[in-house]
């Protein structure tokens, strides 16, 4: 998704995703038969006493959170821009768990996303935009429930 919001301000981001992605990894072929669900992941990481995994893994259920949130509020209001419904999703989902220094980075990183006319485009990759707001309506509530579900056994480990 970085490659489509076009600016490489979001390497950064990218770059901390793959870590985390890696941590989950390691921990998941370490523990393959704990780990087979996200609910055995959190369960293995507190007996085998791996904060980073579950912090980790926190990062990662917020950000998709963030993401699934900010895109369903892009499209139930088509006429905002991306930038202020990725800036509603930010301020409800993340910034409640940043510091003020990471908040002012935050927010100068969404002045770079795309005209949310070109992001639709992008990720529609020549197909109908009719078509893509189902599909992706769709996955994003999938998401969200995903997130919700295991949100609060992440918030129970105390991470």
């Amino acid at each position: 998704m970085f490659e489509l919001l076009g600016s490489p301000i979001f390497g950064f981001v990218h770059g901390k995703i793959r870590r985390d992605v890696g941590f989950l990894r390691e921990h998941m072929h370490a523990y393959p038969e704990k780990s087979s669900t996200l609910e055995g992941l959190i369960r293995s990481a507190v007996l085998k006493e791996e904060p980073q995994v579950l912090i980790s893994l926190q990062k990662l259920i917020r950000g998709q959170f963030f993401t699934s949130s900010s895109l369903l509020k892009a499209m139930h209001d088509p006429h905002d821009e991306l930038y202020t419904s990725f800036q509603r999703g930010y301020d409800e989902v993340m910034a409640p768990h940043h510091n003020i220094f990471v908040r002012t980075t935050v927010a100068m990183g969404l002045r770079a996303i795309p005209t949310r006319e070109t992001f639709f485009e992008r990720i529609a990759d020549n197909g109908s935009l009719d078509g893509l707001h189902g599909a992706l309506h769709k996955s994003l509530h999938a998401l969200q429930i995903i997130v919700r579900r295991i949100q609060p056994l992440l918030d129970a480990t105390g991470t």
